[in-house]
């Protein structure tokens, strides 16, 4: 019962605050006493009710996307983020810890593929402006994406100048890389020739 007075108008801040404080309870792994179920069909119930208030509407989205990450469905939490245009929440559920690096990597991906959908109008700036958005969100993501996941999604009229510091970057990070593999390949053709030498002098 006092969830469904939560879902009320006057009371949507109180229910939003509620929500995140039960999900930081479940990311500590304690038990949370709600019914999920019940209050994610509640806000359901309450969205329909004030079908064109678009700011409750988005505060009861909120709501819905908040228990999707409570349930741990986080692919549903950045759909329906993406959906209301909240990147910002999507990132949030994209980065979870608990989520593994290639569903992680998914996540991120249909982010960036959204914000180059992004209506830009007629001005080329701003079509420009989404691609750099896109582009720091390989800063944001750390490793799990990278220039050449990105390129794909770019419109064939892309500048080369727009991405040519994040291609510089990863460039000069496959080159470590590689310079690394060979290290470690001498490392271990030492180590190998060692223990040949080894064997012929028992």
């Amino acid at each position: 019962m006092g969830f469904y007075f939560m879902t009320q108008i006057k009371n949507l801040n109180h229910m939003l605050e509620y929500l995140q404080d039960l999900e930081i309870i479940k990311d500590r792994k304690e038990i949370i006493y709600l019914d999920l179920e019940y209050a994610f069909n509640q806000c359901h119930q309450r969205i329909g009710y004030n079908s064109g208030k678009k700011n409750i509407e988005r505060q009861l989205k909120k709501g819905q996307i908040i228990i999707y990450g409570i349930l741990g469905l986080y692919e549903k939490a950045v759909d329906l983020s993406l959906f209301q245009r909240d990147f910002d929440l999507a990132k949030l559920y994209a980065s979870k810890s608990f989520i593994d690096t290639k569903m992680k990597k998914n996540l991120w991906l249909k982010i960036a593929k959204e914000i180059l959908n992004q209506p830009f109008g007629r001005r080329i700036e701003n079509k420009e402006d989404n691609i750099k958005i896109c582009l720091a969100l390989l800063d944001e993501t750390k490793e799990i994406l990278r220039i050449d996941d990105l390129l794909p999604f770019f419109p064939d009229d892309t500048r080369v100048e727009i991405l040519k510091n994040k291609l510089c970057e990863s460039l000069k990070s496959y080159n470590s890389r590689i310079t690394n593999l060979k290290d470690e390949l001498t490392e271990q053709s030492k180590n190998a020739e060692d223990l040949r030498e080894k064997f012929r002098k028992i």
